[in-house]
């Protein structure tokens, strides 16, 4: 982009003035971009926290005057309270990136705040993604070409095309949209797995976009099926790709196809140094969004933005707890536990891994794994804080939050958490699950049930807990045939949890069914020959509830 200080249109004529939304920075050797939430030096993507992009944007907004803490805090953590330390984090992140070890740029003046001393001039910022694709389309160039240069990728772009004159999606409708599995070598399964999560995960954060993750296509499909075979027909986008990776590059390519019509739309193909790795994955993303014409707001840009550029190594352990997670048995998730902290040792400023060991906690607490449930469950609401801290945008982390706060019965807390969760990924089941747990427990379970069907109609390998969950939301509003055949689903995943059959006992009971219902209460007893009924409902904040499940196992023999 040509250095000037008010734009061209087509004919040479210059356009209006700048607006504040329109203006970028550069300093230096370095391009500060609002709009596209970029710092940039040169052709090379700095990678910033956005809340530390927020803090140098500020600053460089109000160069050459002190700005003191409590205006730094109070403007970028309005709705949120903080300590100094938070704001001291962000200042040395900015310092680092700018190589300002001398304070030159970034000045402290002590006791009262920090002073932006670099000369700076305003220039053009790039239009927004929705206007770089509107005006793209005619030509049928390539979307978000910015973004593959300012992350300085090799990147070799086979094929793009949008309908001439198809216009954007309305914000009210949601395109379809499912990401495979990705494909590389066995021995990487998990790693390239991992990648094509992320990246579903990433796109779901657009609510334009319905979407559909790996895990969901996988469990559509089944064992030994085609998981391209198990996309439901009104998929309209398919998303697939391959991972191949050697201890210092690593290759991703993509392709997405428009399915009702069997046409491709765009396939890429990125080489970069493997450190790079979230950041291909968020120039996928876009592009995706971009082939797409989703009208993407500025604030989602900024949610990409500001991921942590981590290191492989430590990328590659949170792949690996995760896929151990997946596994319930104390053993995996022992080793998961520990692949998470190597994580953290790694890269501290990544959310994921603290999100990982909250749930190695939770999981610990759920299967009677630890001797102080309270303490795994304290450990889980820290964790998920710890990552919301450092991304607060990111809908597992308070997927993570909801969930420890329903077990220690801040049940308020936990429902406004997990209604945010929603809100940052309305493709996300986990979200959706947590939720219904939450609303079941804090005492309203028709809302519940809604919540968990909902859960699993997007992905319906959700796990025995959250069968359970529904399962016990039926029994509480005298769907007892209905929990019955849901609680019987949750036990065929053979998970061992005692609790899953005395609620099916208790159902069987309700159901009329007594055979059936002393068979599960025998199979409760032999699993945990210490069961309490008292104890079994005690999260239920609705003492009549309580009461009501306690005459149902009572019912049951138990």
């Amino acid at each position: 982009m040509a250095d000037i200080a008010q734009p061209a249109d087509a004919a040479g004529k210059t356009t209006a003035p700048m607006t504040a939304g329109t203006v970028a920075y550069r300093f230096g050797p370095f391009r500060l971009d609002p709009r596209a939430a970029s710092l940039q030096r040169g052709d090379e993507a700095i990678a910033l926290r956005r809340k530390s992009f927020d803090v140098l944007l500020h600053l460089v907004r109000n160069r050459d005057r002190v700005v003191s803490k409590d205006e730094l805090m109070g403007t970028v953590w309005a709705d949120v309270v903080v300590t100094d330390n938070s704001l001291a984090q962000c200042v040395k992140e900015i310092r680092d990136a700018l190589g300002d070890e001398a304070q030159e740029i970034v000045a402290t003046s002590a006791r009262r705040g920090y002073v932006f001393r670099a000369d700076v001039t305003e220039i053009a910022a790039d239009p927004p993604p929705a206007a770089r694709a509107s005006a793209n389309r005619p030509r049928r160039a390539g979307i978000f070409a910015a973004t593959l240069a300012i992350l300085g990728l090799s990147a070799a772009v086979l094929y793009v095309e949008l309908d001439r004159g198809t216009p954007a999606p309305a914000a009210s409708e949601r395109l379809s949209l499912a990401v495979l599995p990705f494909r590389g070598p066995a021995a990487d399964d998990y790693f390239s797995s991992g990648i094509a999560t992320d990246i579903a995960a990433a796109l779901g954060r657009f609510p334009e976009l319905a979407v559909a993750s790996p895990d969901i296509v996988a469990h559509r499909a089944g064992a030994g099926a085609s998981p391209r075979d198990a996309t439901t027909p009104d998929v309209r986008y398919l998303v697939e790709g391959t991972v191949l990776r050697s201890p210092t590059m690593i290759r991703i390519s993509v392709r997405l196809t428009d399915v009702p019509r069997a046409r491709l739309l765009w396939s890429q193909t990125y080489d970069a140094p493997a450190a790079q790795v979230l950041a291909i994955q968020d120039a996928i993303t876009s592009r995706i969004a971009g082939a797409l014409a989703v009208k993407v707001a500025n604030v989602e840009e900024k949610r990409s933005a500001s991921k942590s550029a981590g290191t492989l190594e430590a990328y590659d352990f949170v792949l690996r707890g995760r896929e151990r997670l997946a596994h319930l048995n104390r053993t995996a998730h022992s080793e998961a536990r520990m692949d998470f902290e190597r994580a953290i040792a790694l890269d501290p400023t990544s959310a994921a891994p603290y999100i990982g060991l909250g749930r190695v906690d939770l999981s610990a607490a759920a299967m009677g794994w630890t001797e102080d449930a309270e303490q795994a469950f304290r450990h889980a609401e820290d964790a998920a804080l710890r990552a919301i801290a450092l991304d607060e945008f990111d809908p597992e982390a308070h997927a993570l939050l909801g969930r420890a706060y329903a077990r220690t019965g801040q049940y308020d807390r936990a429902v406004e958490t997990l209604k945010r969760a929603v809100k940052l990924n309305p493709s996300a089941p986990e979200s959706y699950a947590a939720l219904g747990d939450a609303l079941l427990w804090s005492g309203d379970p028709a809302a519940a049930a809604d919540a968990l069907e909902t859960s699993l109609a997007m992905d319906p390998g959700r796990s025995a807990e959250d069968l359970f969950s529904l399962g016990t939301a039926y029994l509480l509003t005298g769907k007892n045939a209905d929990a019955a055949r849901t609680l019987e689903r949750a036990t065929q995943r053979n998970e061992g949890n005692p609790y899953i059959y005395a609620a099916l006992a208790a159902a069987y009971a309700a159901s009329g069914r007594p055979a059936e219902s002393r068979a599960a209460a025998a199979e409760v007893r032999r699993r945990n020959p210490f069961f309490d009924a008292d104890e079994f409902g005690s999260l239920l904040r609705d003492r009549a509830q309580r009461e009501a499940l306690a005459r149902a196992l009572k019912s049951a023999g138990l």
